[in-house]
């Protein structure tokens, strides 16, 4: 008998231990749930960078010769050295995303390269498996305009398709940053 009661007496001290221990930790306010802390620190990294791996994103328009326009949206990287990297994404059945390389020249100005599949809808154009652009561009606040020169097959000038005015909107990052 008497060993049973020294156990619930036992038992009785580590339950009131541990209960005191639990209380004082709740009490403390301090929160040791590690999951939530990371999902705020996930949510602090998307408002820090909002656009992803990207630090600008801009949705634009091609002005064709046609009286329409050619959507897209241009996601692009730009390091320390003002380089740019990124993906052009038309609003095209005909035209897959295609990569981007270019430069930040100041603030507000830069250029773009690129190439992308020559699409059915250019192939009494340019017979060339590959449509080349350069454009340069100007971004002021959110404001986005530029002139796109097209090549068939190579930018040599001599395979020149047009000239075309691009205007956009940009909707994360910030161009002069």
């Amino acid at each position: 008998m008497k060993h049973a009661r020294w156990m619930f007496v036992l038992l009785l001290v580590f339950f009131v231990a541990a209960a005191t221990v639990v209380a004082i930790g709740c009490a403390s306010g301090d929160d040791d749930d590690d999951d939530a802390d990371d999902d705020d620190d996930d949510d602090d990294d998307d408002q820090e960078n909002p656009c992803g791996d990207y630090d600008v994103v801009i949705d634009g328009q091609t002005h064709l010769p046609t009286h329409s326009t050619s959507n897209w949206t241009a996601s692009l990287a730009i390091d320390d050295a003002n380089a740019i990297t990124g993906i052009v994404e038309p609003d095209s059945e005909e035209i897959d995303p295609y990569d981007v390389t270019g430069q930040r020249i100041d603030a507000t100005t830069g250029f773009l390269q690129g190439s992308f599949d020559t699409p059915e809808n250019l192939a009494d154009l340019c017979q060339k498996e590959t449509v080349f652009f350069d454009m340069d561009f100007t971004i002021v606040s959110t404001v986005f305009t530029g002139t796109a020169r097209y090549f068939c097959g190579s930018t040599d000038p001599l395979d020149w398709l047009a000239d075309l005015n691009a205007t956009g909107t940009v909707i994360c990052g910030d161009f002069s940053q």
